[in-house]
């Protein structure tokens, strides 16, 4: 090789934005999906951008920047995104310059139209600008998560006729909703049902998985009348017009827990039956049952699965450093 083309390699290696076209400077991961989801359900998707580059980059994430790709069992691309089961999509602000190890984070919803396997990609994508210093950075084009499949199977037995209850859409959104009080109805005329099943979880235990020992902690240790709360109508106390129930602590955590039960009996095995287990042990802890919640925390521990495990080993942990174990037996 010639000294001209040593020097020519060597510059393109040391300039900024430049022969470093082969990796993207960020990462992406897609969370929240299952392998296998019934026709009927639309789900939330977090997909993360993490900045890996050693130093700032210029790049235009601006709003969409983040985004779900779906490719429909025929090999078409779906337009996106669909309308949420509860309020508004998130949105992602323009970061430029962005230093190494920022995260940014979008929820997309999946909404599957019919039966068949589905792929799914999260994407960032940035547009070209111009950088804002002398050496720095500049990015644009696409990252893109590993690519995930999603069977979406026919609704069976009780959940095909909920399916067909609501014309093929049991989890209509509030504001297309026929009445506001869907949900209760689900709960009344659907009890075990995989559509049941998830309003339970999207309600009551969503998000439980990304909490922390403190935050479970300070969970355990609240008063009893902090969780008070507003539940779906299932009959079981009076019912607002609008369907709803007002339940005080014990109340809420008696009726939440009961729900609990009821959909890891009928579906022990679903996407977020662990977030479910979890979100129980919590509540026991907090109505007085100690031994009962530890013994429940020790068996997520060992068997729980999807970041479950680690979760509940982590509280554990806090709760034997604090004291707070050993009391509970």
């Amino acid at each position: 090789m010639s000294r001209m083309h040593t020097l020519i390699i060597l510059l393109l290696t040391l300039l900024p934005g430049i022969g470093r076209a082969d990796s993207p400077p960020f990462q992406v991961e897609m969370l929240g999906a299952p392998s296998e989801l019934v026709l009927g359900l639309k789900i939330p998707l977090t997909i993360n951008s993490l900045c890996v580059a050693s130093d700032p980059v210029v790049a235009d994430v601006w709003q969409q920047a983040l985004h779900l790709r779906v490719v429909d069992p025929d090999g078409k691309r779906m337009r996106w995104p669909c309308e949420p089961l509860h309020g508004e999509a998130s949105s992602v602000s323009k970061l430029g310059p962005i230093p190494p190890g920022t995260e940014l984070e979008r929820e997309e919803w999946f909404c599957p139209t019919k039966p068949g396997r589905y792929r799914l990609t999260g994407v960032l994508s940035a547009s070209k600008v111009e950088p804002t210093a002398k050496d720095q950075r500049v990015w644009s084009g696409l990252a893109q998560s590993t690519e995930v499949l999603v069977d979406v199977v026919p609704p069976q037995g009780v959940d095909l006729e909920a399916y067909k209850a609501y014309d093929g859409d049991p989890l209509a959104t509030w504001t297309r909703a026929q009445h506001p009080d869907r949900y209760g109805e689900l709960l009344r005329r659907f009890p075990t049902s995989t559509y049941t099943a998830y309003v339970v979880w999207y309600l009551s235990a969503r998000g439980v998985d990304r909490g922390t020992a403190d935050s479970y902690l300070i969970t355990i240790q609240e008063p009893l009348y902090r969780f008070g709360n507003s539940v779906p109508c299932d009959g079981t106390a009076p019912c607002t017009k609008h369907g709803w129930m007002s339940l005080s602590g014990s109340q809420f955590l008696e009726w939440r827990d009961g729900w609990f039960e009821t959909v890891l009996k009928h579906h022990p095995d679903l996407w977020f039956a662990d977030e479910i287990r979890l979100r129980l042990a919590l509540d026991r802890y907090v109505v007085g049952d100690k031994e009962d919640s530890i013994a429940r925390l020790e068996n997520l521990a060992q068997h729980g699965g999807h970041g479950i495990a680690s979760k509940a080993s982590e509280l554990l942990a806090a709760l034997k450093e604090k004291g707070m174990l050993e009391s509970a037996i």
